[in-house]
Order: C-alpha cells, then sequence, then structure tokens
C-alpha cells in the first residue's frame, strides 16, 4: 500500500512541476507582448491602422530642399534638388489640422532634418530602382522621431533632380 502511495505523490508532484513550467511560460510570453520594442533603445516605426490614401491629407512644404549629397565613391560632387510633401493622417479631421498647424511652425526643422538626410545620400543611392522610396522611408521615420507621433503616415517627394 506504501508503494502506490509514493507513486501518486511522485505523479502529484511531476503534474506540480509541469503546470508551475506551463504557468511562467504563459507569463513570460505575455510579457513579452507587452514590451514596447523602442524602449530598449531600437526605433521601431509603427505603420498606422488602416490609412487609406483618401485619408492622407498632404502638406507640402512651402520651399525645395537644396542641397550637396555626400561625396560618390568616384569623388564626384553632385547637388540635389526636391519639392518635398508630408502625408497626415485626417480620419481626425481637426486633430489633423492642428497637427499641420505645429508642422508649418516648425517647418525649418524639417526642412533642416531632410536637409541632414540629403547630406548622408550619395547620387548612386538615389539613382538606384527604390533610391526615392528609400529616402521617404528615411523622412518618414526621422519626423515621426522628431514630432514624436505617428499623425506622419507617408512622404511625397517629386521633382527629385541631381547634377
Amino acid at each position: 500500500m506504501e508503494k502506490g502511495k509514493g507513486m501518486m505523490l511522485v505523479i502529484i508532484g511531476m503534474l506540480g512541476v509541469i503546470i508551475a513550467a506551463l504557468v511562467a511560460g504563459f507569463i513570460f510570453l505575455f510579457s513579452q507582448m507587452d514590451n514596447d520594442p523602442s524602449e530598449n533603445g531600437n526605433v521601431v516605426r509603427h505603420d498606422p491602422v488602416a490609412v487609406t490614401e483618401l485619408d492622407i491629407l498632404v502638406v507640402p512644404l512651402n520651399e525645395s530642399v537644396q542641397t550637396n549629397l555626400y561625396v560618390s565613391p568616384d569623388g564626384s560632387r553632385n547637388i540635389v534638388r526636391g519639392d518635398f510633401g508630408i502625408g497626415i493622417n485626417n480620419t481626425d479631421a481637426e486633430a489633423a489640422q492642428d497637427f499641420m498647424r505645429e508642422m508649418m511652425e516648425r517647418e525649418i526643422a524639417i526642412m533642416d532634418r531632410i536637409t541632414n538626410i540629403l547630406r548622408r545620400t550619395t547620387r548612386e543611392e538615389l539613382a538606384h530602382a527604390d533610391g526615392t522610396d528609400m529616402l521617404a522611408e528615411r523622412v518618414l521615420i526621422t519626423l515621426q522621431e522628431l514630432f514624436d507621433t505617428r499623425m506622419i503616415v507617408r512622404v511625397y517627394i517629386s521633382n527629385l533632380v541631381t547634377n
């Protein structure tokens, strides 16, 4: 009879250990799901939730941005000029209008950030098939960080010319 009780205690103990391991695993899993990836220093762009092109208010910068590009590997120096538009999430029209006014007040800072990005870009990078898209993505992430918001959902670039 004692042998049966001992075996029963071993089985109950093993079940307890398994249940404790499962609970600990679920706690770890859910705690990882709640962590914000930007807390550990990594900048992660959060895409806006279902913003269609019709929900984007485009705010063009008043002036073109013109600057020198980074020196190409062959040593050539080039200049770039382009027009930029900032796409704002317009699903909440009042918030979008308030944010647009804030952007216009800080247009110099926006142009400065775009200029700094261009100065670190080569003509070869821009000439690549997805060079303009790469530039727009860099500007988007930089502006989202500058304003600490995800109201900016897209960057439009037109008339981009290098020489």
